[in-house]
């Protein structure tokens, strides 16, 4: 059965992990002209709308008010990611992430799990290039907790030097394991270097060993009192809850902590790509099949709109999906596998689309490139009204699922927040979606599938390719 997955990246390359066991003054969709709440009754069960508030000490509060039989869905969303780790430290995002469970000064270590473990459904955390995110399911008697929890973290963490030494030996085994998966490893690590000559967005978020060994207690006390305050944190809860319940005891527990004057993350700007680069990796004994990756890296101007975003989806199942390249190159070729096709949208100022080909046994990569090639060069015979029908279809069936299930809905919540997406876009979904036309998707494909956007990436077993770099 041919898998073609497509994975809409508004963040990716994450390490983390996951345990199981008054009025606002300013919101968005949620208030009418003379700042009385608006009557949504008459809303389709299946629509959800999404209210926002800022407190003064800049801590930003978002809120999604569905049924979900008694559980909060919330988190804490920081603004620092790996992206921000200091250059040799690598790492110390995710180091401090892990560090963020040893206790604090006025709760240990032990007692910390206990009411974690105690009173949550479940939680957990992950750090990824620009975010770093701690997540709680909890009932909403105990919601309180959570956010006591979570405020006295933001403030209060204690990091011991005997607790920094062992948790440093968990976080290089943790790096050690990347092995396990060569293949994708691979892939992301040079793809990676490929995309990205100047920010931090190459390495591994995790770091390397060596850029592990160079953390020290000083160094994540010092990116802690940095990036852990609340004009650099947005809290996000879904479930059965409202805006109106949620200010108060958000100004209760974060409304005292003081913002940061001096938080300014840095920005470096990568150069868009100027042609054609080939990469190719040496012969690597773990990996077992033959795989041709090509990538496209351009402007994230094009795609900072939802509508955009969107747009973009569209338009890349159309053209790679099982009435496009999967159709041409697998059923009626026969010369892949398997594809898999992934956007990105949320990389400094660059964006991505790669497309992953698993060759079958004894075809010439050159073929499978030049067919691929072809089908992009001629991406207006793939996008038709038909399918974009359909498309929008089985968006609408998703979509509703989605606002179905609350866990799928907080993971949305936290990428729009990290995609850095306009809330009233949001919430004005199914009409974007609506209007969405096939000029819009050949427009996209023009910009996106430019020769000055590609990479070519190849990877093979067991012969060593030339390589090729412009």
């Amino acid at each position: 059965m041919m898998k073609l997955l497509f994975i809409l990246l508004l963040g990716v390359f994450t390490h983390g992990w996951c345990v199981d066991n008054g009025n606002p003054t300013e919101t968005c969709q949620t208030t009418d002209n003379q700042g009385n709440q608006k009557d949504d009754s008459s809303r389709d069960p299946g629509d959800v709308k999404i209210y926002e508030h800022t407190l003064k000490n800049g801590l930003r509060i978002v809120v999604v008010p569905v049924e979900s039989n008694g559980r909060i869905y919330f988190g804490v969303l920081y603004g620092v990611g790996s992206v921000d780790d200091p250059m040799g430290k690598v790492g110390l995002s995710h180091f401090l992430e892990h560090m963020m469970f040893k206790g604090t000064k006025s709760v240990s270590k032990d007692h910390l799990h206990y009411l974690l473990s105690k009173y949550c459904v479940s939680f957990g955390a992950n750090t990824d290039c620009d975010y770093t995110l701690y997540h709680h399911i909890v009932r909403k008697e105990f919601l309180y907790l959570s956010l006591v929890i979570e405020a006295d973290r933001m403030v209060n963490l204690r990091i011991d030097d005997t607790e920094f030494a062992i948790e440093k030996g968990v976080i290089l085994e943790e790096a050690g394991l990347r092995n396990i998966d060569p293949t994708s490893r691979y892939l992301n690590d040079a793809g990676a270097r490929m995309w990205y000559l100047y920010s931090q967005y190459a390495p591994p978020v995790i770091g390397t060993t060596y850029t592990i060994e160079n953390i020290s207690p000083k160094a994540l006390r010092k990116h802690y009192k940095k990036y852990y305050v609340p004009n650099n944190a947005t809290l996000i809860f879904v479930g059965n809850i409202q805006i109106e319940e949620v200010v108060p005891i958000a100004e209760k527990y974060f409304g005292r902590l003081k913002p940061s004057k001096e938080l300014k993350r840095r920005v470096i700007p990568e150069p868009l790509n100027t042609g054609i680069r080939y990469f190719i990796e040496k012969s690597v004994p773990e990996i077992k099949t033959q795989t041709l990756q090509i990538s496209y890296s351009f402007d994230k101007n094009i795609v900072v709109a939802l509508k955009d975003m969107n747009i973009a989806r569209f338009m890349t199942f159309m053209l790679f999906g099982p009435y496009g390249l999967t159709k041409v190159m697998k059923d009626e070729k026969n010369l892949i596998c398997s594809a898999r096709i992934d956007l990105g949208f949320n990389r400094g100022n660059k964006a991505f689309l790669y497309i992953t080909l698993s060759l079958r046994d004894g075809v010439d990569r050159r073929v499978v490139e030049k067919e691929c090639l072809e089908i992009v060069r001629n991406f207006k015979k793939f996008l038709t009204n038909d399918l974009l029908q359909k498309e929008k279809e089985k968006d609408s069936t998703g979509f509703k699922f989605m606002t179905d299930s609350p866990q799928e809905l907080f993971g949305e919540m936290v990428g729009l927040m990290k995609g850095e997406c306009s809330l009233d876009d949001a919430n004005n979904r199914p009409k974007i979606i609506d209007d969405i036309t096939l000029d819009d998707l050949i427009n996209m494909a023009a910009k996106i599938f430019r020769d000055e956007n590609m990479n070519h990436m190849v990877y093979s077993h067991p012969t060593t390719i030339r390589c090729f770099e412009y």
